[in-house]
């Protein structure tokens, strides 16, 4: 008997009115694609769990812990911040989402910074080139010396 392909849900956290949630969509697409050019089943959405599906939650830190137990065990948290550095209150939200989840992290000191706290299922996820993400036409005059993507704080 074969085994059931594993279809995924990339469920990208944004809360009304909260324009940085789209920050998340192209690390999105980068997982969306990555998982298609394995060979798996996968959608991208905002705010919505796939019951039949493998859950990757990008945004964590947006929700309330108290909707821990409403989300299926097997889900996935991918961490977008920098947890080693601070103690803001993300950060406690995130650590919540951690005891609970399997955790994909992009950064090795936050991995690090888990297992000081007793977190040890976090796993370095490392992110790379995905070819359906060059989307900037190549300019012959190059006329960027530094360009910075992200919000202040």
């Amino acid at each position: 008997m074969l085994n059931k392909p594993i279809r995924y849900n990339i469920c990208l956290i944004k809360p009304d009115q909260y324009i940085h949630s789209l920050a998340f969509i192209e690390l999105g697409e980068l997982l969306l694609y990555s998982l298609q050019d394995l060979g798996f089943q996968s959608q991208l959405q905002f705010n919505q769990l796939t019951p039949d599906a493998q859950n990757i939650i990008i945004g964590c830190h947006l929700l309330n812990t108290n909707y821990i137990k409403e989300i299926p065990k097997s889900s996935i948290i991918l961490n977008t911040e920098q947890i080693y550095a601070d103690s803001t209150d993300w950060n406690s939200a995130i650590i919540e989402w951690v005891k609970h989840f399997e955790t994909w992290d992009y950064s090795e000191r936050n991995i690090l910074k888990f297992k000081e706290l007793g977190l040890k299922h976090a796993k370095h996820l490392k992110i790379g080139f995905q070819k359906e993400l060059a989307r900037i036409p190549v300019s012959t005059e190059q006329d960027i010396d530094v360009l910075f993507y992200g919000s202040m704080n």
